[in-house]
């Protein structure tokens, strides 16, 4: 199903970051989810939330090689402090 304008408009004033809400992104290769992640995460940092954007798997290492030098929970923690986590190649 295609993504209404509206829609788009709607997530584009990031009231979903005031509310607190989770949003996925879902469908087939191709049709510009990372892109409209981006744009998501742009306007927010435009609008002054701090936001992260990250391959999925490579958080994930980063976060892993923490238990190496003892940082893992510091890693951790600095990314559960941002306003807004981009998860980008989720599955």
């Amino acid at each position: 199903q295609k993504v209404q304008a509206p829609f788009i408009r709607e997530l584009s004033q990031c009231a979903f970051m005031e509310k607190k809400e989770n949003i996925f992104i879902l469908g087939p290769s191709g049709v510009g989810k990372s892109h409209l992640a981006q744009a998501i995460g742009h306007e927010a940092c435009r609008r002054e939330y701090d936001t992260l954007f990250y391959c999925t798997y490579q958080l994930f290492e980063w976060i892993y090689a923490g238990r190496g030098d003892g940082t893992h929970k510091r890693r951790l923690a600095q990314v559960i402090k941002i306003p807004l986590l981009i998860l980008d190649d989720f599955a």
